[in-house]
């Protein structure tokens, strides 16, 4: 699958991957603010989820590491994670590779538009609270962590919304205190998915590698700086970005 970008849609995209995955660090979403942003810059929709997804496995990485060395990582809690997050994104992007264009384009610009409205509207998250579920938590992690990884590897938009209410929800652990489990358990399936991709030639290498180190800047800077700004502030940048590149969709779909 050819394609070709210009300079100024390039730019674009490396600032919208800059912005979300700075922005998703802290609440998530990142792929509601880029996948947009890549679709209105005409390229394909399965081109569209494979980098965006491939992408954001670099700030993961930096993310992760930057919590893991701040202490702030709970490994024992991820280990019944690991085969449903592993298993999951295969299956994920099988799917994704049988998934017909435009029912994949309208599918991202829906999710992306209703995940922008309910991060402009959700609570502040220090605010939020779920009481825990009160049987053990492994089983449900191992049929969850498949289901979410699955998504991941199909999709990934609002993966890390997906993942701190399952925090939660099992662990009983607010936003804040769930945010480095929520970048650890990310890399595993954008890793799996990222390889996969590639066997399928869903990778354009053009603009994956410089999406890849603005996203891992992006990630640095998230992991150390989000937390200190005001929310409200992120929510902003972050809905009035989305719906810039929506409109720029609806638009191309007018004659």
């Amino acid at each position: 699958m050819t394609f070709s970008l210009a300079l100024s849609q390039i730019i674009v995209i490396l600032i919208a991957g800059f912005v979300g995955e700075f922005i998703g660090v802290f609440i998530g979403g990142g792929g509601f603010f880029i996948q947009p942003a890549m679709l209105a810059s005409n390229i394909p929709p399965h081109i569209t989820v494979a980098n965006d997804v491939s992408a954001a496995l670099g700030a993961t990485l930096v993310s992760a590491w930057v919590f893991h060395k701040k202490g702030k990582v709970d490994y024992k809690m991820l280990k019944p994670w690991i085969p449903g997050l592993t298993l999951g994104a295969i299956v994920g992007v099988f799917i994704l590779s049988q998934t017909q264009s435009e029912f994949l384009k309208i599918f991202i610009i829906a999710v992306s538009v209703l995940g922008a409205l309910y991060i402009a509207f959700k609570k502040e998250t220090s605010e939020i609270k779920i009481k825990s579920i009160s049987i053990n938590p492994i089983i449900p992690s191992l049929v969850i962590s498949f289901g979410f990884s699955a998504y991941i590897g199909f999709s990934g938009l609002g993966s890390g919304i997906i993942a701190t209410l399952f925090l939660m929800l099992l662990y009983g652990r607010n936003i804040k205190e769930g945010m480095a489990f929520k970048e650890i358990i990310h890399v595993i399936p954008f890793a799996v998915a990222f390889i996969y991709y590639g066997l399928l030639g869903y990778l354009h290498w053009p603009i994956l590698i410089p999406l890849i180190l603005v996203n891992a800047l992006a990630g640095y800077a998230g992991a150390h700086l989000a937390i200190a700004l005001p929310e409200k502030f992120l929510k902003v940048i972050f809905l009035g970005g989305i719906m810039c590149f929506v409109a720029v969709l609806i638009l191309n779909y007018i004659p």
